[in-house]
């Protein structure tokens, strides 16, 4: 019995390293780190040019006391990630060596949707929306929540019942 125990026991935490690698991994790859907030910018009317839109993002980001990050990944390597910082008075967050900083007029020739990460303590959130839907542009404010997103890449990865599973067996044989 104590073999059994202590099999499951190994192959428990064996599972739970696993999981938090992909889990780092996968939050690495999509996320700028210390972010907690993402603009999902959707949709745009083509009313207003893309130096107006970034305009108005760069003030937003100056008003709110906030760092806004625009992310673009290289399309033929998916192992570099540029990022343009609104704020330049803010610090630009520690050097990583997948991220490389873009300038202004490489920005401009970027698509205006996609995510922009936000840093920082407190905004208002409905101003920002406000704001930019007067450039005709559709967005959408997402808070993070690391737990679910943690949930997400289980389910994502087929691994939600085996994980249910060996959980269950760890309880059973301990409680017994």
């Amino acid at each position: 019995m104590k073999i059994i125990k202590l099999t499951l026991d190994i192959i428990t935490l064996g599972i739970i390293t696993i999981l938090v690698l992909v889990f780092t991994l996968r939050e690495e790859q999509e996320l700028l780190p210390g972010s907690h907030t993402i603009l999902n910018i959707s949709a745009w009317d083509y009313s207003h040019n893309k130096q107006e839109i970034y305009e108005t993002i760069e003030s937003i980001s100056q008003k709110e006391n906030i760092t806004i990050y625009k992310s673009i990944s290289n399309t033929n390597q998916n192992t570099d990630k540029y990022i343009y910082s609104f704020n330049e008075e803010k610090p630009k967050f520690q050097n990583h060596i997948r991220y490389k900083y873009i300038n202004y007029d490489t920005l401009l020739s970027k698509d205006v949707r996609g995510n922009y990460f936000v840093m920082g303590d407190s905004f208002d959130s409905h101003n920002i929306k406000q704001l930019l839907q007067k450039k005709g542009v559709e967005s959408e404010i997402v808070s993070l929540n690391k737990f679910v997103l943690f949930l997400s890449v289980i389910n994502d990865k087929g691994l939600l019942f085996p994980m249910t599973s060996i959980l269950i067996l760890h309880v059973f044989i301990f409680y017994k």
